[in-house]
Formats: C-alpha cells, sequence, structure tokens
C-alpha cells in the first residue's frame, strides 16, 4: 500500500512539472470531406545540449515510470493473491453455512413431526374416558408387577405402580452398569455361549415337537389297524361304459386230416414205416 500512495504521489509531480518544449499550433483549412488540420511546431529552443538534457531527462522519467510500475505491480499482483484467497474462503464458508442449514431445516422437519406425533398422543390420552383410563392403569399395573415378580423380587407386592416402575427401572440401570464394567472379551464369550445354549434348547425342543408327532403317529395307526373296518354303504360304483365284447366268429373248416397226421406222428414207429 506505501508503494502504491508513492507512486501515485510520484505521477501527480510528474503531471504539473513545466514542459521544457513550446509548441504554437497554427489553424488550418478543414475541408468539409476531411478532418485532418495542419499543425506546425515549432522548438522553444535550439542549442543541443538543452536538447540532450531533455532526453535526458525523458529517459529518467521513463525509468522512473518503469519503476513505479515494478513497484505497483507486486502489491497488486499480492493484492490478487488475496482477494483471491478470501474469494476462496468465503465459498468454503458458504458450502459450510449451506450444509449447516440443511442440517438444521433436516432437524426441525423431524422436530415437528414428532411434536405432530406427540400432538395426537395428547389428543388421543384428552380423548379417553376415565374408565377406559383407569382400566388401562389397572391392566399396566397388572404387567409391571409380573416384570417386577420375575426380574426383581416377588414380596414387593404392597407398592404401588409408579413405585413398582421406578424399582424395575433401578434394575435396568444396575443390569447396564454391570454389563458396561465386563471386558468385552469376556461379554463376547458370554454371548456365544448364551447363543449356543438358545440354539442346542431349540435344537431340542424341535426334537421333542418331532418325537410327539411320531408317537401321534403310530398311536393313529395302532389304533386304526385295531378298529374293525367300516361297512361301505350307499350305491356300488359302476363304470360309465361297459366294454364292448367281441363276436367270436367259428369256421367250419374240416380238422380231420389235421388229427389223423398228429396221430400218426405221435404212435407210429419206424418199423411200422
Amino acid at each position: 500500500m506505501k508503494a502504491l500512495h508513492r507512486a501515485r504521489c510520484t505521477l501527480i509531480c510528474l503531471q504539473h512539472k513545466p514542459c521544457l518544449w513550446h509548441c504554437r499550433v497554427t489553424d488550418g483549412n478543414v475541408d468539409g470531406d476531411s478532418s485532418q488540420s495542419e499543425e506546425k511546431l515549432e522548438l522553444f529552443s535550439s542549442e543541443p545540449h538543452q536538447i540532450l538534457d531533455l532526453v535526458t531527462e525523458f529517459t529518467d522519467q521513463v525509468l522512473l515510470l518503469t519503476r513505479i510500475s515494478n513497484w505497483v505491480d507486486e502489491p497488486l499482483k499480492e493484492l490478487m493473491q488475496d482477494i483471491e484467497t478470501n474469494s476462496r474462503k468465503m465459498g468454503e464458508d458458504d458450502e459450510k453455512l449451506t450444509l449447516q442449514l440443511d442440517e438444521m431445516k433436516d432437524r426441525i422437519a423431524s422436530d415437528q413431526k414428532r411434536a405432530a406425533t406427540l400432538k395426537r398422543k395428547v389428543q388421543l390420552h384428552d380423548s379417553l374416558k376415565t374408565e377406559d383410563h383407569d382400566t388401562m392403569s389397572d391392566a399396566l399395573g397388572v404387567k409391571i408387577s409380573e416384570v417386577l415378580r420375575c426380574c426383581v423380587d416377588s414380596r414387593l407386592t404392597y407398592l404401588s405402580t409408579l413405585e413398582k416402575l421406578s424399582s424395575v427401572e433401578y434394575r435396568i440401570y444396575l443390569m447396564f452398569q454391570f454389563l458396561e464394567s465386563i471386558p468385552k472379551g469376556s461379554l463376547e464369550t458370554l454371548r456365544l455361549i448364551k447363543d449356543n445354549d438358545r440354539s442346542s434348547r431349540l435344537r431340542e425342543e424341535q426334537l421333542k415337537l418331532e418325537r410327539e408327532k411320531h408317537l401321534e403317529m403310530l398311536k393313529k395307526c395302532k389304533q386304526r389297524s385295531m378298529d374293525e373296518p367300516k361297512k361301505k354303504t350307499g350305491r356300488k360304483l359302476r363304470p360309465r361304459c361297459f366294454p364292448v365284447e367281441q363276436k367270436i366268429t367259428v369256421s367250419e373248416e374240416n380238422n380231420i386230416p389235421a388229427e389223423e397226421e398228429l396221430h400218426a406222428f405221435l404212435f407210429t414207429t419206424e418199423d411200422d414205416e
């Protein structure tokens, strides 16, 4: 920023410095079809050393302007890099904010759904009659008593429903703490043992059911074999159509020669021949 300020000050000084050249412009006649004008320039001085001084001064000014442009280019590049970095950061921040906004919208939608569900439940609870509520409370009390008797203690029957429920919750909390205190390896071993016991128990139950089915089938077969055969009642079954009898044709040919040949073959000997 300091280099930019210094370059700006130098340019202002160069603009206000008096020039050593003196020009005189004479107006020329301007034609209707062309816009060119004749200009005549007249030198203020024609001495060589003054011209050399002017050339040297112009050279110094050109070098100064080149140096100023270099001074300006470096801060300008840095400024452009800063702008690009800031724009990149702003883009990343915009993406993060967009993601956060989407997450907030999803949460708001889920909370609205949950609120609508709770509102419906409250309306349903308010719409229930007192008798239905008492019946439901009694049923829940019975179920909680069963859970308390099975899991906690069977002697705690004098407690109210809320006290029983709190006892069950405390028992569950203790069980969770106990499970968290068990090492993972031991817990996996216990789970495998439990799964094996469950599978063996299911296998035994399945075999027991198959055995019972087999015994029931044998019992039915034995009972069926001991029972008297049932008599068939009703009309006899008849075929829908009877087969056509084929008529045998008797031929009246004389079979006596054949019988004589057979008799001669059976009862004649070689001597007779």
